[in-house]
């Protein structure tokens, strides 16, 4: 249940794409100043950002535009690549931050 205090508006994000990027970021286990890689920033990465962020983890914005590396810095994303291509990607990676040990989490159809 939404709070009276805040508008329906305000609050939609966090349902569908909110639930979503919550149980990405909290099944990785955020630990404070831990550095949480987030790949792609959407709909769902710029709101995982804020979950990160809420749980004190240092967040790295893996994005392949502009204008989602600039939502990324404007949600305090500490580091941001822009993704072109794997090698580029791979090797921006390793100078940057070394190896990342990456949890995915998969969200599953489920059949009613």
């Amino acid at each position: 249940m939404v709070p009276n205090k805040i508008k329906s508006e305000l609050a939609v994000p966090l349902f569908c794409a909110g639930v979503t990027a919550y149980k990405a970021v909290k099944t990785t286990n955020p630990k404070p100043n831990s550095t949480l890689g987030i790949f792609g920033i959407g709909g769902i990465g710029h709101i995982a950002i804020q979950f990160a962020s809420i749980s004190r983890c240092k967040v790295f914005a893996i994005t392949r535009s502009a204008l989602h590396m600039s939502i990324s810095k404007k949600l305090n994303a500490y580091n941001i690549i822009k993704y072109t291509n794997q090698s580029t990607f791979i090797k921006e990676l390793k100078e940057i931050e070394g190896y990342l040990i990456m949890q995915l989490c998969l969200l599953h159809q489920v059949k009613l």
